[in-house]
């Protein structure tokens, strides 16, 4: 059986300097160690550098992130600046703000249907269970939820009706009849209506 070592780094390395500590002051005792003391404090060295190498590359990100984060946000601040600028000057004047690539914002925006949920994939089947994932729509409304819909897969198309309602791209279906074979599907919904269905997929229980 293997020895059980520790995980974290910092008392690895306290735990091979012990080895190595006890492999020197009792060579009578340890007389053939699988490795020299010196190559064994050779990998603590390697794995200190790396170490050390992961921080400051963590540290980079970090400030990198912060510096994009304060840049996106000056963009955003400038950005607004100027479309107001442009909303002013243009004075409710649809070509003016055309140019600018503007749409007059006092004018509201009909409401899509969300488009077709995509990819629908069985991610895990057990007894009675099966566990579904899909991608969100690339062209429509924004979605609200998403219903799962069954029907026997023998039934005519007609038969689908709704199972299950998800918030998010999965959805976990259980209790579901055993020895028997169901067709699933997906579609997207929101407050103006529901989306064309997702590719169809079979599970036999």
């Amino acid at each position: 059986m293997s020895t059980k070592v520790p995980g974290k780094e910092a008392e690895l390395i306290a735990f091979v300097e012990a080895i190595i500590g006890g492999f020197k002051a009792d060579p009578d005792i340890f007389k053939a160690p699988p490795y020299t003391y010196e190559h064994l404090a050779s990998l603590i060295d390697t794995a200190n550098i790396s170490i050390d190498s992961v921080a400051q590359g963590k540290s980079l990100y970090e400030a990198a992130v912060e510096t994009k984060n304060k840049d996106t946000q000056n963009l955003r601040d400038a950005a607004i600046e100027a479309a107001d600028y442009a909303y002013k000057v243009a004075k409710r004047n649809k070509s003016i703000l055309a140019k600018v690539g503007l749409t007059p914002r006092w004018e509201k925006k009909s409401a899509e249907l969300p488009g077709q949920a995509r990819t629908l994939i069985i991610a895990k089947q057990e007894i009675g269970k099966v566990i579904f994932k899909w991608k969100q729509p690339t062209a429509g409304g924004k979605v609200g939820a998403y219903i799962i819909q069954r029907k026997e897969t023998e039934t005519p198309p007609e038969d689908w009706k709704n199972l299950w309602t998800s918030m998010s791209k999965e959805a976990e279906i259980n209790d579901q009849p055993e020895n028997q074979s169901f067709d699933y599907r997906v579609r997207a919904l929101n407050h103006t209506g529901i989306g064309a269905p997702s590719n169809t997929v079979t599970v036999k229980f």
